[in-house]
């Protein structure tokens, strides 16, 4: 009796472990993204020696300058004085000032996660290299400052300067328009969908351990645009990456 229970429990124990394909699951942290001041993890389910299933998650905090952001409006004067009108020379007349070129936006922080299938070839002559091609769809949640400069020439005038030869007859004549800008900056929070390519190398050198180097495109299709006048489906940027991440496997 005792034999024939134990008979069972091997033919048992053999027919789960050969309905089953045995999970190989590696965690990888993308090392190159902290000096960016970005977080990424990766999660990688390995089906089979060639497919692999990998899901990964990010939040990116950029540097920003703090001292041009701000929530509201702001609004300065200043003036421009050209020599001649024919001249393209133009500096500022007085302390006034323009404000500092910015983007339509600057991005305060993402988060994003996306997951794609992965397709893997082993070196024939290294077995501890695989070269790897991946494509990926997600979703990032973008926060961003969302600016728009409204610039007015308010008045204008002229100025007539003698010459040095003091002949009334001769003059030069300079031009001062003063001018009002206005900025407007507020938050904005929206969802874009991600669509990612990778290709790249693995190396293990030993059991558990994984370094892999990937160079890729990231681009975010955007619902709306930055600015409120333009409302459609486009494609922001694309942004190169080349990272190196490290983590275990088991």
């Amino acid at each position: 009796m005792k034999s024939c229970l134990l008979s069972l429990l091997i033919l048992l124990a053999q027919h789960i472990g050969s309905a089953q394909t045995p999970a190989h699951h590696r965690f990888k942290l993308n090392l190159t993204g902290l000096a960016d001041r970005q977080v990424q993890l990766a999660y990688e389910f390995r089906k089979s020696p060639r497919k692999s299933l990998e899901i990964t998650a990010g939040a990116q905090y950029p540097a920003i300058d703090h001292s041009q952001v701000f929530y509201g409006q702001w609004v300065t004067y200043y003036a421009y004085r050209q020599a001649a009108i024919d001249q393209p020379v133009v500096e500022y007349e007085g302390t006034g000032r323009r404000l500092a070129d910015l983007p339509p936006y600057i991005v305060k922080h993402r988060f994003f996660i996306k997951a794609g299938q992965r397709y893997s070839w082993r070196l024939p002559k290294r077995k501890s290299l695989e070269l790897f091609v991946q494509p990926s769809l997600g979703l990032s949640k973008n926060t961003t400052y969302h600016i728009e400069d409204f610039t007015t020439a308010i008045s204008q005038w002229k100025e007539l300067w003698p010459t040095p030869d003091a002949n009334p007859a001769n003059y030069r004549e300079s031009v001062v328009t003063y001018y009002r800008q206005s900025r407007l900056m507020n938050l904005e929070s929206f969802v874009a969908p991600v669509i990612d390519l990778s290709a790249g190398l693995v190396f293990t050198p030993w059991r558990g351990l994984v370094i892999e180097g990937r160079v890729g495109a990231f681009g975010e299709w955007w619902l709306s645009a930055p600015t409120p006048k333009y409302k459609f489906l486009y494609l922001n940027s694309i942004e190169p990456s080349i990272m190196l991440l490290a983590g275990w496997a088991f």
